[in-house]
């Protein structure tokens, strides 16, 4: 079991009915040995808020250290991703490029060039890179799952985590590839889905 089932009373910053429901649908999938879970969700409603809540319990109400990491393929996510943590509570570090990283913190906030660059310059296989990075690792979240699960290093993580028993939470609002032989089913075993725009209006989330 990667953590308990999740309610508003978690949080001081409330989240929407449904948006407890997709989080514990995931957990539902998760404790059901399903790995690869796709999380598609509409632009406003709350992929990564709803990502960190996950990442947040996961880290939090556990014995022992976890750790996840957050990928993002555009440096200008890194940010954005890493304020709406904080709010959250979340304690997380953004990995890219020289920056300074706190490798303690329990959510490392990765880009992927900068993984990629890594790997490369080390010398050394990506398996060798990531134990030497990040060790064990509980959970692996792939912002804008659509492109970021066919960078380099994500299949590279992918391959080296999954007979570790890392679970995969893949977010996207647009669960679908440009090219006919690359589909989303690839790389997740079950979806969760959000309500769609005109629902969302209707509960005054857009």
């Amino acid at each position: 079991m990667i953590g308990p089932a999740f309610s508003q009373e978690q949080c001081v910053i409330h989240p929407f009915d449904f948006q407890v429901d997709c989080i514990n649908d995931v957990y539902s999938l998760w404790q059901n040995q399903t790995q690869r879970v796709l999380l598609i969700a509409g632009c406003g409603a709350g992929k990564t808020y709803m990502a960190s809540l996950i990442m947040k319990t996961i880290t939090q109400k556990t014995r022992y250290r976890r750790r996840c990491l957050f990928l993002v393929d555009r440096n200008n996510l890194l940010e954005q991703a890493a304020d709406e943590m904080t709010e959250l509570g979340v304690d997380c570090s953004i990995l890219q490029g020289d920056r300074l990283v706190n490798w303690n913190a329990s959510v490392l906030i990765v880009s992927c060039g900068t993984l990629e660059s890594r790997i490369r310059s080390s010398g050394l296989e990506a398996h060798h890179v990531f134990s030497q990075l990040f060790g064990r690792v509980d959970l692996i979240v792939a912002d804008e799952a659509h492109d970021v699960c066919w960078r380099d290093s994500y299949i590279q993580l992918q391959n080296y985590y999954l007979p570790q028993k890392t679970r995969f939470l893949g977010l996207t609002a647009t669960p679908w590839r440009t090219k006919n032989d690359e589909y989303l089913g690839q790389r997740f075993d079950e979806a969760v889905c959000a309500p769609q725009p005109p629902d969302l209006v209707k509960i005054k989330r857009i």
